[in-house]
């Protein structure tokens, strides 16, 4: 076992046969190899995790207001109309079940 940094990195020495696994890459890379031909099968071990980040406002942003109102229409009724359409990733067939989610809140 070792221990290295760098989800591409990771990612890159399975395609190059250095690793047989990588448990910590981000679902985009081994899907695009994959694509490209590179020899590697992503598998996806539950509970597979998800990260959101925040909005935010650039500093010299030229229209901080409309940015602003912009996360604020994100956070709320944007949201809620986007969530719908959500995919997880590379995989449309697995889209976002908000009728499922709604019960988490």
């Amino acid at each position: 076992m070792q221990v290295r940094k760098g989800h591409t990195l990771l990612s890159n020495l399975v395609v190059a046969g250095e690793i047989p696994l990588a448990l910590t890459t981000y679902s985009y890379k081994p899907e695009q190899q994959k694509r490209e031909g590179a020899p590697i099968e992503p598998l996806y071990l539950a509970p597979v995790v998800g990260a959101r980040y925040g909005p935010a406002v650039a500093k010299c942003a030229p229209h901080p207001h409309a940015a602003g109102l912009f996360n604020e229409f994100m956070l709320g009724e944007g949201q809620e109309r986007s969530l719908p359409s959500a995919t997880c990733g590379d995989h449309p067939e697995d889209s976002f079940d908000a009728a499922r989610t709604s019960r988490l809140r």
